[in-house]
């Protein structure tokens, strides 16, 4: 899911039991492991604006309705 309060949103889902997380808190390019010499915040802005947006929610093949609704209103309940 992108959210422009992407930080503010895990925490919460997390306060209504819903594990949400942000998977990479540096964007890949920017990684020590992955740097280039040249490379820097700002040379892939579009890379860099969606992972500065980007949570994971609980999903799965076994994901019931139930759990989707229970996201859906915790999300839509920040947004209010």
């Amino acid at each position: 899911m992108r959210s422009q309060q992407r930080d503010e949103l895990p925490q919460h889902l997390e306060k209504r039991g819903i594990h949400a997380l942000i998977h990479y808190a540096v964007p890949p390019h920017l990684q020590e492991a992955y740097r280039e010499p040249n490379m820097r915040r700002g040379n892939l802005l579009i890379c860099e604006a969606i992972h500065d947006e980007v949570i994971g929610l609980p999903a799965g093949r076994d994901t019931g309705l139930f759990q989707v609704v229970k996201d859906d209103l915790a999300i839509r309940e920040l947004f209010q």
